[in-house]
């Protein structure tokens, strides 16, 4: 059966369509219950927070990074694409959906070209029930697109094996190139594929060209990131520059075939590369390049010091690559399903581990016609290797989920033939045995046990709680980290305390953490907030101090102890921790706006708004730049630019009521007559007349914009209560300037601010 006539009309057709439409069903439906109930879905974190924000940066016009790519490039110009037409989390999970269904029915195409429609039927459904495929189109990592990609390449590669004209040549060049953007450990098959073609076709001279036109399409598919890594650091860098940190996290001392974080490089994405060039610069020139080459000796050395623990090593990664159910080196689905979090899940039942063996069995009958199956064999092979010499993770075994799912699919209807073939059904039968025990063994061995990832998971849950300024659920989370003995936990959950206002408690319980775990960057920065908070300044000071003097590249400690050295009055000092938190992090909003406060303290009114604008141009969310930006036009007294910053803050931040009272007094006082608006200022106190709960200056701003509606009688009744609270109260400045105000409001003036 050919790829055009894979899935005959009629009744298969039908069928297939009916299992694609419910699975995008089920996929919608999750997506939808993890945005209402699940703050990881919610709040990228880790790498799904680097892409997140790479894609941001992208979406704002900045397409050439600092670095050339460090990771797989396609992926965040795609979050990038979505994000510049307005898109967010959920837009970008319709977009994963979308690629899920089609990779879906692309497995049903190449299954039921290679074992007939039965099997591409049941590779399809398979799909759409495995797990880890389910799980990851509401997440904002690459997986998805990768899988795609698989399915993408398998399906160009049949069709260009049964005819090869220039059409079908090209396509397959553009897939693979596509491919190897979205992973890496593509890239050989710009070459190995083409050379198939030849091999398949004949080694005559119109199949040569072919192969060289597909070749020739993948190669240049490839380049604008080649492009990119020389114009981002003038190295020659094909796609990405950090093979080698990823192999000697999977090939070191302590190893045990997972993630192993390497000495003094952080675990954080972005802090890694930083941390990692550092760690090795006696042995390198600085470049990236460079650096992923010293990781990349570090781990063969470590090869050859130690053969027999590194063939070991390698064992657990193959049996992790067949047996893994449970371990996710960002996200833990299992536990995201038991915690309640992720209740959808349940539609999408089946673990990838149970079908590996059997899927490899497939591929090893395949592989005795290996001029008609290299396509398989090279797809498997690409991703099977990657997991046997880096390590394993649920990402990593991603792209070979469609093979697995399609074999599985092939599997199925040879067990169904049992009466024809009992030898190849049997065998078959057996495969599945191996895959259940040796799934059940390393289960059973805790090492992917869901207890053994539950703390770790719940300060993660704790994490995005935080991520939401959700503070009383966060601590909750962290607490119960604490109590299963996650690293950490303690002084994330002070952090929550302080900002639900329990200053005194969360202070103490950082200098526990602190004392327990002095390394800790997380408690370093907690304990510094609230010493800042408890006014002492100098304290805080020497935290962030030490805190930047363990880890060089802390940003947010840079930019927490510019914060202080601004308070101590040291404005010079307080721009250079700004600029160097900018240089670590371009993206970081807050650093910019920080930048700006102190440009600001200095004198430099220009150079303080162009930083607010960046980082209002980075994150337009940012209360701190738009607080600061909207403060410096109005002091300049460019009234209108000012209000019209804090019109976009408050459509921004519907809920603030106070922040909506700040606009609409000046709005109602503004010395300028034509920027004064009192029916706008009406509009955004509306909702705040005739509440009892409101203070003394609240009550102060909303008789001023009645007055400024010539609604005298109320504004005078209004500040009348305000005085009478103010009086209560004791001595106060205000009360002054209030009874100047009721006293216009009795003679039927508005209020109007002087010049």
């Amino acid at each position: 059966m050919t790829i055009d006539e894979a899935i005959p009309r009629g009744l298969p057709r039908r069928i297939l369509l009916g299992i694609l439409l419910v699975g995008l069903l089920i996929q919608i439906g999750m997506l939808v219950d993890g945005a209402r109930a699940n703050p990881l879905a919610r709040n990228p974190l880790n790498d799904a927070a680097a892409y997140w924000d790479w894609g941001g940066e992208i979406a704002r016009g900045e397409l050439v990074g600092s670095t050339p790519f460090l990771s797989a490039p396609l992926y965040p110009y795609v979050v990038g694409l979505v994000r510049a037409f307005g898109g967010g989390i959920l837009a970008l999970g319709f977009l994963q959906i979308a690629l899920h269904i089609a990779t879906a029915w692309l497995v049903a195409r190449c299954t039921s070209a290679r074992f007939g429609w039965a099997a591409g039927i049941l590779g399809a459904g398979l799909y759409l029930l495995l797990r880890d495929p389910a799980f990851h189109t509401a997440r904002v990592l690459n997986c998805t697109l990768q899988a795609f990609a698989t399915a993408w390449i398998w399906e160009r590669a049949i069709a260009a094996g049964e005819r090869l004209d220039v059409r079908r040549a090209t396509w397959l060049g553009l897939a693979i190139g596509l491919g190897s953007l979205a992973n890496p450990t593509f890239a050989p098959l710009c070459l190995a594929l083409p050379l198939w073609l030849c091999w398949k076709h004949g080694w005559r001279v119109d199949s040569a060209r072919r192969g060289v036109l597909t070749a020739a399409v993948s190669l240049a598919t490839i380049a604008p990131a080649t492009l990119h890594n020389w114009l981002a650091g003038r190295e020659f860098i094909p796609l990405s520059a950090q093979a080698g940190l990823g192999f000697f996290h999977g090939n070191a001392p302590g190893a045990e075939g997972i993630f192993h974080a390497a000495e003094g490089v952080s675990t954080d994405r972005v802090k890694q590369n930083l941390d990692a060039r550092d760690v090795v610069r006696g042995e390198t020139d600085g470049s990236w390049k460079q650096t992923s080459d010293a990781y990349l000796r570090r781990g063969l050395a470590y090869w050859k010091s130690e053969p027999v623990e590194a063939l070991q090593l390698t064992a657990k990664k193959v049996w992790w690559f067949f047996s893994g159910r449970v371990y996710g080196d960002v996200y833990v689905a299992d536990l995201e399903a038991d915690d309640g979090l992720a209740r959808a899940l349940a539609f999408a039942p089946m673990p990838v581990a149970w079908w590996t063996v059997p899927a490899a069995l497939v591929l090893w009958m395949l592989a005795r016609r290996p001029r008609e199956h290299a396509p398989e064999i090279l797809l498997f092979l690409a991703t099977f290797l990657v997991v046997a010499l880096f390590w394993y993770s649920p990402r990593y075994r991603m792209p070979v989920v469609p093979l697995i799912a399609g074999f599985g699919g092939a599997a199925l209807v040879a067990v169904g033939n049992f009466d024809r073939a009992r030898a190849r059904a049997g065998a078959v039968a057996a495969a599945w045995v191996v895959s259940f025990a040796a799934a059940a063994a390393l289960r059973a061995g805790g090492r992917d046990a869901p207890d053994s990832f539950r703390p770790q998971f719940q300060m993660q849950v704790g994490d995005a709680y935080m991520a939401e300024s959700s503070w009383s659920p966060a601590a909750d989370r962290y607490e119960l980290a604490a109590r299963l003995g996650a690293r950490g936990a303690a002084a994330r959950r002070a952090n929550a305390l302080l900002r639900l206002g329990r200053g005194p408690e969360a202070l103490e319980a950082l200098r526990r953490a602190v004392a327990a775990d002095p390394a800790n960057a997380v408690a370093r920065r907690g304990l510094a907030i609230a010493l800042v908070e408890s006014g002492d300044l100098p304290g805080a000071r020497r935290e962030f101090e030490t805190a930047i003097a363990s880890d060089p590249n802390d940003w947010e400690a840079n930019s927490g102890l510019g914060n202080v050295l601004l308070a101590l009055g040291d404005t010079q000092g307080a721009i250079v921790r700004q600029r160097r938190a900018i240089e670590l992090s371009p993206g970081f909003a807050n650093a910019h706006a920080n930048l700006g406060r102190a440009l600001e303290a200095q004198g430099d009114a220009a150079a303080a708004e162009l930083a607010f604008r960046e980082a209002l141009r980075i994150d337009a969310d940012s209360t701190n730049a738009a607080g600061g930006l909207s403060d410096l036009l109005i002091a300049g007294k460019r009234w209108r630019e000012g209000l019209d910053v804090l019109r976009a803050w408050v459509r921004r931040s519907p809920s603030d009521r106070g922040l909506a009272r700040t606009l609409a007094w000046w709005l109602a006082t503004c010395p300028e007559e034509a920027t004064r608006d009192p029916r706008e200022a009406l509009a955004f106190v509306a909702p705040d007349l005739g509440r009892e709960d409101l203070g003394p200056q609240d009550l102060d701003t909303l008789a001023a914009v009645l007055a400024a509606n010539r609604r005298f009688d109320e504004a005078r009744a209004l500040a009348d209560r305000a005085l009478s609270m103010l009086r209560r109260d004791g001595p106060s400045e205000p009360i002054p300037e209030v009874e100047a105000r009721a006293a216009l409001y009795a003679t039927g003036q508005p209020y109007v601010l002087p010049p």
